[in-house]
């Protein structure tokens, strides 16, 4: 599904009732993506795993190499160490919303490790045998090592927009709009729609209900929740 079909549950459904025009569509965008955070963050607490749908691929990312004059959280002035700066991912436990770290041609396989440790590691040359390296992630920044020139991730980014999309017809990356695919599963899509008209735009639930229930109205997400209740 994409962000646009979740946008016009919201706005077929307001222009039902009452008058959508006063509804900012961008403002509806931040709404969903807070929305998207918040249930992701219950759903992980309670499965305690990532679906596939909410995942997205960074792809190609420049890494840059560090030393302690370019970055203060690095102390020891004879460590070398790559460094990327990601999206802001989804706020879940022991960092899971990274889901993973490769070179770019997906052979070499960073593991995360807390920063002390990687600096160690790097301190004292400990090499991993085969196609394996580390990876810490401070803030938005990923420190890396072994160095490295590109790298992609699997991430559950906070903003999906943030992250950019392969355009298979010019064979290039470019930023996600609201037609591209939604990083998100039909269950927490049904439930932002639901957040929104009822929590943000004091809609009566009986109403959306009515609505939803009626044949002629032609929803993109709440009609799919109504389809499996039959």
């Amino acid at each position: 599904m994409t962000a646009e079909e979740l946008v016009y549950d919201i706005l077929e459904i307001k222009n039902a009732i009452e008058d959508d025009r006063d509804i900012d569509e961008l403002w509806l965008l931040n709404k969903i993506n807070m929305y998207r955070t918040s249930f992701m963050a219950q759903y992980y607490a309670l499965n305690n795993e990532i679906p596939s749908s909410w995942q997205q691929r960074i792809r190609k990312q420049i890494v840059k190499r560090v030393t302690a004059s370019d970055d203060p959280a690095i102390t020891n002035s004879s460590i070398v160490v790559g460094k990327v700066t990601l999206p802001k991912i989804v706020n879940l436990p022991e960092d899971v919303g990274l889901v993973r770290v490769t070179g770019s041609s997906g052979i070499l396989s960073f593991d995360q490790i807390d920063f002390d440790s990687l600096m160690l590691k790097i301190h004292f040359n400990e090499e991993r045998m085969g196609e394996f390296g580390w990876c810490s992630k401070v803030g938005d920044d990923l420190f890396l090592w072994p160095l490295i020139r590109e790298i992609q991730a699997i991430v559950v980014a906070e903003n999906p927009m943030d992250v950019q999309v392969f355009d298979p017809s010019t064979n290039t990356l470019r930023a996600m709009t609201v037609t591209d695919e939604y990083p998100i599963d039909m269950d927490i899509a049904q439930k932002i729609v639901i957040e929104i008209l009822t929590k943000d735009l004091q809609i009566n639930m009986q109403s959306i209900s009515d609505l939803t229930n009626d044949s002629q109205m032609q929803l993109k997400i709440l009609q799919n929740a109504n389809d499996k209740k039959q």
